[in-house]
């Protein structure tokens, strides 16, 4: 994750020898970050325009075709089968990574095992609610009139007033 050692000039320089040690050599090298190599202000520009010269790729999230197909290759690879409501309902429901996606899997096939349990999709819910948890947690008119209301300075009650301070009128905006 090269993010982390940006701005720190000690780390930077001794990445850029290795890194030319690597390429003159004629290896390859891969390096992950959270976004491209023009977008870090702070980083000398001979660094940017070295990593600049290799393949950037941008990686998206995986879409819900994916996610099945991922989920599909899992299943077949443990050898153990998962109803394909629970794949289905697993894709639909977990869409921050596929790491999670697949420790889903992992778990229920996990607790099917261990615990001999049936495999339907109520057991699959209630053996990873946890994860779907993340993903059900909803932000409420309050939460964001709170928010509002600290960044400006302001009660929440401020907010719900008729005022055309500029203050609360900008708050409102």
């Amino acid at each position: 994750d090269f993010q982390f050692i940006v701005g720190k000039e000690a780390s930077q320089e001794e990445l850029f020898q290795t890194f030319n040690a690597i390429i003159e050599s004629g290896k390859q090298l891969v390096i992950s970050c959270d976004r491209s190599p023009a977008d870090f202000e702070q980083l000398p520009e001979r660094m940017r325009s070295r990593l600049s010269s290799g393949l950037v790729v941008d990686i998206a999230a995986a879409s819900h075709d994916l996610r099945l197909r991922i989920l599909r290759n899992k299943v077949a690879q443990v050898g153990f089968e998962v109803p394909e409501e629970i794949v289905t309902f697993l894709a639909e429901n977990i869409t921050s990574n596929i790491r999670e996606l697949e420790g889903a899997l992992n778990r229920i096939v996990a607790r099917a095992t261990l615990v001999k349990s049936e495999v339907n999709l109520q057991n699959a819910k209630i053996w990873v609610a946890d994860l779907l948890q993340i993903k059900q947690k909803q932000i409420g008119i309050e939460q964001i009139q709170e928010v509002v209301a600290l960044k400006y300075s302001l009660k929440a009650a401020d907010l719900l007033s008729s005022s055309r301070a500029a203050n609360v009128a900008k708050a409102h905006h």
